[in-house]
C-alpha cells in the first residue's frame, strides 16, 4: 500500500465506490481510503465542505469503514507499549522465522488485491484467536522476535507486511489483535501497528498517536 496521496479527487470517486471507503476526519479535513484500489485521496475543497455539512460525518463519529471490513467493537485508541518488544534475550531461530514470515506476507502482498490480503487477515484472527484479555507467553516470544528483526532488518516503509506479519503470528498461537492503519497530514504520512486491546506491540504509544486511525482489522 503506497502512502502517495493526490491533493484532491473528484467527489464521483466517493460516491462510485462508497462501500469500499474507509476515511476519517482530522481537524477540519477528511482522507479517504479507497481500499479496493488501494489508494488514498482528498476531496476538493468545495465537496469536502458539502460533506461536513451533510453532517454524515458528525453521525459516524469522523470515522467510518468500509462494508466489507467494519470497525470492530471493540477496538480501543491505545494507551500503553508492550515491554514485550525489548525485553528478553536475542533468540536467532525466532528472529529467523519472523523474518521468513514478514518476506512471505511482502510476497503475497505483491500478487493479491490489498481488499483481499485484509479480509484474508481478518477471517484468520477470528477463525484462529480467541484471547484478547491477556497476551500469552507465547504471544509475547513472538512480540519480542519480531522486535528483534530490526536489527537485523531496517523497518522503513514496511509497517504493513511487518504488521500483518506479527498480527498473523500472534493469531497462530491463539491471541488476537487488531491491525490498525492511521494517517497524519501536513504532509500526509500514513502508517500501521499492531494491537493487542490498548497495547502497542510493533511501535510506540507516543508515535502512534500521532496518526488519525482510518482503517482497523
Amino acid at each position: 500500500m503506497t502512502p502517495a496521496l493526490p491533493p484532491s479527487a473528484p467527489m464521483a470517486i466517493a460516491v462510485e465506490n462508497v462501500s469500499a471507503l474507509a476515511w476519517c476526519r482530522i481537524g477540519e479535513h477528511l482522507v479517504f481510503l479507497d481500499v479496493v484500489r488501494d489508494r488514498y485521496f482528498r476531496l476538493p475543497p468545495q465537496s469536502e465542505s458539502e460533506f461536513l455539512a451533510a453532517g454524515e460525518n458528525s453521525a459516524r463519529g469522523g470515522w467510518a469503514q468500509p462494508d466489507f471490513l467494519p470497525r470492530p467493537s471493540d477496538w480501543r485508541r491505545p494507551t500503553k507499549t508492550s515491554a514485550a518488544q525489548e525485553i528478553g534475550t536475542f533468540n536467532l531461530a525466532k528472529v529467523a522465522r519472523a523474518l521468513w514470515i514478514e518476506r512471505r506476507i511482502e510476497t503475497r502482498i505483491a500478487s493479491t488485491s490489498f481488499r483481499k490480503i485484509l479480509e484474508n487477515h481478518r477471517r484468520l484472527v477470528e477463525r484462529r484467536a480467541l484471547r484478547r484479555d491477556v497476551l500469552s507467553g507465547q504471544g509475547g516470544a513472538v512480540v519480542r522476535s519480531f522486535g528483534q528483526t530490526r536489527l537485523l532488518r531496517s523497518s522503513a516503509d514496511r509497517c504493513l507486511p511487518r504488521s500483518l506479519a506479527l498480527s498473523s503470528n500472534l493469531a497462530a498461537v491463539g491471541d488476537a489483535t487488531f491491525v490498525v492503519l492511521g494517517v497524519s497530514l501536513h504532509p500526509f504520512r500514513a502508517h500501521c501497528w499492531v494491537q493487542h486491546g490498548e497495547t502497542v506491540l510493533n511501535d510506540s504509544v507516543e508515535e502512534v498517536l500521532r496518526y488519525t486511525p482510518i482503517l482497523v482489522v
